[in-house]
């Protein structure tokens, strides 16, 4: 429930159900407002997949693929990103796409290789090394790396803000607001109940009869 989740009653995923019979039988009155919550998640959850299915197809599309960028990093990272964005209704907010580029990889005849790393929200990810090479890191020495680097982040910017544009994002923002409108009626529908560990007799739940031999 606090971080919009589904209600677990203890039951095996795959197996019978049987907390949650037990709870239905002996609160009837929050089983709708329970299932109208756990179609909300699972809608909202049907958004996030079809986003992260998008995202990919729409960096290909625009480029960002072998042998200028590993594959799926670029996708990776804007989809780790754009999802959390629309959960926290940031779409709409700047953010500019910035490289990390580090000299830290060696070929086999000892030259020196740049690495250009994003960050997801969650990690760094390297999508690429890059063969630009810098004779000296003097201002005149790093202008044509520095050129290369910007041009690349300006593709990476346009096609993030595309991303944050896109309906299938946008969508991930509206499921998250229709969630959070259920969670708080939710709330006080379960107080108001007065859920305890021993609910009285109910002649729906099966394990009440079997007490009295019915």
């Amino acid at each position: 429930m606090l971080n919009h989740r589904p209600v677990d009653y203890g039951d095996p995923a795959d197996g019978e159900q049987q907390n949650r019979d037990l709870f239905a039988a002996h609160f009837p009155s929050v089983v709708a407002e329970l299932e109208t919550w756990h179609a909300g998640i699972d809608r909202l959850d049907a958004a996030m997949q079809s986003l992260r299915g998008w995202i990919p197809q729409e960096v290909q599309r625009r480029g960002f693929v072998e042998p200028d960028y590993f594959d799926g990093t670029v996708a990776e990272c804007f989809s780790d990103l754009t999802v959390q964005r629309a959960l926290l209704h940031e779409l709409d907010e700047a953010r500019t796409v910035q490289l990390r580029c580090v000299q830290d990889v060696t070929t086999e005849d000892g030259e020196k290789r740049w690495s250009a790393y994003l960050h997801s929200g969650r990690a760094e990810i390297k999508v690429a090394e890059l063969s630009h090479e810098v004779d000296e890191f003097t201002e005149e020495g790093i202008a044509d790396f520095n050129e290369a680097i910007a041009d690349k982040e300006q593709d990476l910017q346009a096609c993030f803000d595309a991303v944050q544009r896109a309906n299938a994002a946008r969508q991930v923002a509206t499921e998250q607001t229709a969630l959070s409108a259920l969670r708080q009626p939710l709330i006080d529908q379960l107080k108001r109940t007065r859920i305890t560990a021993n609910p009285v007799f109910s002649e729906s739940c099966q394990y009440c009869l079997a007490e009295i031999g019915l």
